[in-house]
């Protein structure tokens, strides 16, 4: 029997609005947005699966502009990125066993992660990581 993979599309977005609009404590803070908080996020994913071949999923990531600290100083600029899973099932070894191949930024893109008046934290560059999973 000829079986098609299945084609799955997803897309998500978040807008966040993380306003500081009461600090009795430091009243400087009232009107700033909250540290670590990007305004947007959004992912859009394809898979592409086929049992008697591969699962292939490519995801782009993408973060909108945050700040690194209570006052606002240190803006974080916004970036995207692109992961890449390949998995196969081994079949021919051991039933219910997928061997895979995790990418995460793909294209090694610089993310700044954090700031200071003195240090600019980097994020993780290309990431691979190669394993075996199994299903109870």
């Amino acid at each position: 029997m000829l079986q098609f993979p299945t084609l799955t599309f997803a897309a998500s977005y978040a807008l966040t609005i993380s306003e500081v609009i009461q600090n009795n404590q430091n009243p400087a803070l009232v009107g700033k947005w909250l540290s670590g908080v990007p305004s947007q996020q959004g992912v859009v994913s394809a898979r592409c699966a086929d049992p008697d071949w591969l699962d292939i999923t490519l995801r782009i990531r993408a973060e909108g502009v945050q700040y690194a600290n209570d006052l606002n100083t240190f803006k974080l600029p916004g970036y995207a990125t692109v992961d890449l899973y390949v998995a196969r099932e081994l079949r021919e070894l051991m039933n219910n066993v997928k061997a895979f191949v995790a990418v995460t930024n793909l294209f090694d893109k610089q993310i700044i992660t954090g700031k200071n008046q003195t240090v600019t934290n980097i994020g993780a560059p290309l990431t691979v990581w190669v394993g075996l999973k199994t299903r109870f």
